[in-house]
């Protein structure tokens, strides 16, 4: 049976990343907002360039749950529990960075 991980764990990780996601996707967005502001006619872009940023945060997002995943398999390999280390290879293959 795979290791499915400490859910606990997995949870406080998950919580952790999506409020960070959010923090810096609303920074992001009001930087847009306040360059589009300088920019003739540049408020018609800011919902392209807010979705874009939010494609990239999506990834990046993934990425690091894929890799906090690995390490917290790898730990319990460690331990005496699986080691799950197909993530990590799919991310490294799907990734943007």
């Amino acid at each position: 049976m795979p290791d499915q991980g400490n859910p606990q764990q997995d949870g406080f990780i998950d919580d952790s990343l999506h409020s960070a996601r959010q923090q810096l996707e609303g920074h992001i967005g009001d930087v847009i907002d306040q360059y589009a502001g300088r920019v003739p006619g540049g408020e018609r872009f800011t919902p392209q360039a807010k979705q874009a940023v939010s494609g990239i945060l999506d990834g990046l997002q993934k990425q690091l749950e894929n890799e906090a995943s690995n390490r917290m398999g790898n730990m319990g390999g460690a331990l005496g529990g699986g080691n799950n280390n197909t993530n990590n290879q799919q991310s490294d293959q799907n990734g943007l960075l």
